[in-house]
């Protein structure tokens, strides 16, 4: 399966934020949004899910995803904000279990499937221990890591996550990275987004990279992040270092 974004450009108050974005997404692979603050990075990702207007058009297998439901679209697409500030105490298993709704009707209770979808996204997450906790006095990655397993029990086809790894410590980044990989190789499609180009390398099919608003590369990483590219999106030099395996990370060049 396939996702398109044909010539997207989208914004606020008539200050258009991204434009003419012309990407392909496929399930299986996992693509990488890089770019600094303020580039639309989100503003994309709320394009893509019907939540801001756009112009172009966004298809999936060639069919208009403005033609579908909230649900039909729920069904395809699955969102990993951010942030989340919780309305309610809900517990976590409750919160997970919003991820069925696209599979439900308002006034039918939640069937079997549907409990062993949360049951099987909260053990992939390691999270089934906190199931009947607050989510609201949960820590920040905690959170994250619950919302990664409501995404997970809506059963997508695409997997969009805005910077999944931004509240959690270095050894859960890294689960969560390896997690991803695994997803796409169940053939679900990623598209997230990071401020770290280093989980580009370890992780991503494809890179693409955002600056103003335009994607300015896109391919595959050891050929997209090149010094030349970080310096023109953040602003500073950059070495790129290959380790002995192979893998590529980023370091700050301090020379001069």
């Amino acid at each position: 399966m396939n996702l398109v974004l044909d010539n997207i450009s989208a914004g606020y108050n008539g200050r258009k934020v991204v434009h003419g974005i012309c990407a392909t997404f496929q399930t299986g692979e996992i693509t990488c949004l890089l770019g600094p603050n303020g580039c639309g990075k989100t503003t994309l990702f709320k394009a893509i899910l019907g939540l801001l207007p756009s112009s172009g058009k966004i298809l999936i297998d060639n069919k208009l995803i403005s033609g579908l439901s909230r649900k039909e679209r729920a069904r395809i697409v699955a969102y990993v904000p951010q942030i989340h500030i919780p309305p309610f105490p809900f517990t976590v298993s409750d919160v997970v279990l919003t991820g069925r709704t696209p599979f439900t009707n308002s006034f039918s209770p939640p069937c079997e499937k549907d409990r062993q979808e949360v049951v099987k996204a909260m053990e992939l997450l390691g999270i089934e221990k906190l199931g009947n906790r607050n989510y609201a006095q949960l820590s920040g990655g905690e959170r994250q890591l619950v919302l990664i397993a409501r995404a997970l029990a809506q059963s997508p086809k695409f997997l969009i996550m805005d910077e999944p790894t931004s509240h959690l410590d270095f050894g859960n980044q890294l689960r969560t990275i390896k997690l991803i990989s695994q997803l796409a190789g169940n053939n679900m499609g990623i598209i997230l987004t990071t401020h770290v180009p280093d989980h580009a390398f370890m992780c991503a099919t494809n890179v693409a990279a955002l600056y103003n608003g335009n994607i300015i590369a896109h391919g595959k990483p050891s050929v997209i992040l090149t010094c030349e590219v970080l310096r023109k999106m953040y602003g500073i030099d950059v070495d790129i270092v290959q380790l002995s395996g192979g893998r590529c990370l980023c370091a700050p060049s301090y020379g001069g």
